[in-house]
């Protein structure tokens, strides 16, 4: 299996938030095929294949504090799960008004 992934990072915008991560150091001497991320509070928002360390996480609820963690997969399983990203709180768009 592979190890954990590492340097988990998240970035809010409106009812959204993008998580970066770093691949795990070790593959478990199997290619990784893809990531899981999981946000809390909420669940599992779904997974990637192949190599990407990236993903755009949509549905958010603004105000809402989020701390996101990542785990990488292989032929062999699942492997830990990352340290969770600091918290991160979706901002809400702001009122046209509320631009000047």
């Amino acid at each position: 299996m592979p190890g954990a992934p590492t340097g988990v990072t998240a970035s809010a915008g409106d009812t959204t938030a993008t998580v970066n991560w770093t691949a795990p150091a070790s593959d478990g001497g199997y290619a990784i095929t893809g990531y899981a991320v999981t946000f809390s509070p909420g669940g599992l928002i779904g997974s990637s294949s192949g190599s990407q360390t990236t993903a755009a996480v949509t549905g958010l609820t603004d105000r809402t504090p989020y701390t996101f963690t990542v785990t990488a997969s292989n032929s062999i399983g699942t492997g830990p799960s990352s340290s969770p990203s600091t918290r991160v709180t979706p901002i809400g768009r702001r009122p046209w008004w509320g631009t000047c």
